[in-house]
């Protein structure tokens, strides 16, 4: 941040009494801006054995395979961004009610906070090709192809998800990623 936002005027950034940072700090309003990460959202949606994939439309990574993720909205939950992301890419309505928490992770390199939920699907729902979406599949582990992913830092997610299908049981898992080295460590709390 160069500039404040509430004025306009030079940022600086000074460490406040007592706070363990440097903070943006506006030297004419004095106004202190703190800089928080943004929370980001995934989808899951399961069927037996099968999570459902999309291949992006878009850059970055187009032509690339991942799970239906995006922002979440000032105005809206974690389960209705997660509902609108998943129909904004796919057109799949499932309600935010629907959207159960599975993943907790913190992309601390990217200033980003991961939730990721899950739902489960009484049939392979379809899906649409879409402004964001090339093509979409429902696949199961050895149908993924793992070397073409958006984000090799999921992986280690759809593994551990994969693990659940096959289990008939989920977990909530909860960690860190880095995005840069795809260093992933995270555990699962209730296990």
């Amino acid at each position: 941040m160069k500039y404040c936002p509430e004025c306009g005027s030079a940022i600086e950034y000074l460490r406040p009494a007592g706070d363990h940072r440097s903070r943006a700090h506006c030297r004419r309003c004095r106004k202190i801006h703190y800089e928080n990460p943004r929370p980001l959202v995934a989808v899951i949606l399961y069927h037996e054995k099968s999570a459902l994939w999309i291949k992006r439309a878009n850059d970055p990574h187009k032509g690339k395979w991942a799970i239906p993720t995006g922002f979440v909205e000032l105005d809206e939950s974690l389960q209705e961004a997660a509902a609108r992301e998943l129909f904004e890419e796919t057109t799949i309505a499932i309600p935010p009610r629907n959207m159960v928490p599975l993943t907790m992770l913190s992309l601390v390199d990217l200033g980003q906070l991961y939730i990721a939920f899950r739902s489960n699907c009484e049939t392979t729902m379809p899906a649409a090709i879409t402004s964001e979406v090339e093509d979409w599949g429902w696949l199961k582990r050895d149908e993924v192809p793992w070397k073409e992913l958006a984000h090799q830092q999921i992986y280690h997610q759809m593994q551990l998800i994969y693990d659940c299908l096959d289990a008939g049981r989920f977990v909530m898992t909860v960690g860190k990623l880095d995005h840069a080295t795809h260093h992933y460590d995270a555990y699962r709390p209730e296990a």
